[in-house]
């Protein structure tokens, strides 16, 4: 099957950034809680835990957008490593195409089989 992507919409912005919102109101909530409660053991889960979140997000990212390469229009999709590890700049992100082989600013696309709300 082969994977279809789009423009994304105002409600796919909106729908990213409830869920970066959430993340960031759960780590620092769980700070408060575990890191004054509990102080160093606190400490320590409240880093799990972000680690943990913040491995979740990236998936959530990875799975459900692919990149557009502003030289040849080729569409793909990346690792979580790369994901992760690659500049963001607004609504593109700097990566080098497979198709083209050439490095530059990237448009995100939304997978159309995933949506992300």
């Amino acid at each position: 099957m082969e994977t279809r992507f789009r423009e994304p919409t105002r409600g796919d912005y909106v729908a990213a950034t409830l869920r970066i919102g959430a993340y960031v109101v759960g780590i620092t909530l769980g700070a408060i809680v575990l890191v004054w409660q509990f102080d160093l053991p606190g400490f320590l889960l409240w880093i799990v835990l972000t680690v943990l979140a913040t491995v979740v997000l990236i998936r959530w990212h990875t799975r459900n957008f692919g990149y557009r390469c502003p030289n040849c229009d080729h569409v793909f999709t990346i690792t979580a490593w790369t994901n992760a590890t690659s500049l963001n700049l607004g609504d593109r992100k700097s990566l080098r195409c497979p198709n083209c082989g050439k490095h530059s600013a990237c448009k995100i696309m939304v997978r159309e089989d995933r949506l992300p709300a």
